[in-house]
């Protein structure tokens, strides 16, 4: 099956990388299949994206920044790795918990996630 862009969608496709350009994100769920598969395609698509800030927390005994670092290198990213490995770099994890209350985030954490713009 051949899936032909006509000049309208692809102008529509275009939109999309200029919106994120310089923007900050702030994602949760990032370490799960869909968010995995997010983020992929933001790194991927967005390349002038500033910076993406996913909320992960502890689980099994594993630190946010080392499950941040499991995300880095799961396989969805192996093309990004080869072609880009500088848009992981725009990663950055923030520790909290969806099911705590304010995201279990601290007051400078909060603070800190004040240019982000979109979340």
């Amino acid at each position: 099956m051949t899936y032909k862009v006509d000049s309208k969608d692809a102008s529509d496709i275009a939109i999309i990388p200029q919106f994120y350009a310089g923007r900050e994100v702030f994602i949760t769920g990032a370490t799960g299949l869909i968010g995995k598969l997010l983020v992929e395609r933001l790194l991927s698509t967005c390349p002038d994206i500033r910076r993406l800030y996913l909320l992960v927390r502890m689980k099994r005994g594993e630190s946010p920044e080392t499950r941040l670092n499991n995300l880095r290198d799961c396989s969805v990213f192996e093309v990004l790795r080869k072609n880009n490995p500088d848009q992981l770099k725009k990663l950055s994890f923030i520790p909290g918990d969806i099911m705590k209350f304010d995201l279990g985030l601290t007051d400078k954490t909060i603070a800190d996630l004040h240019n982000v713009r979109i979340s």
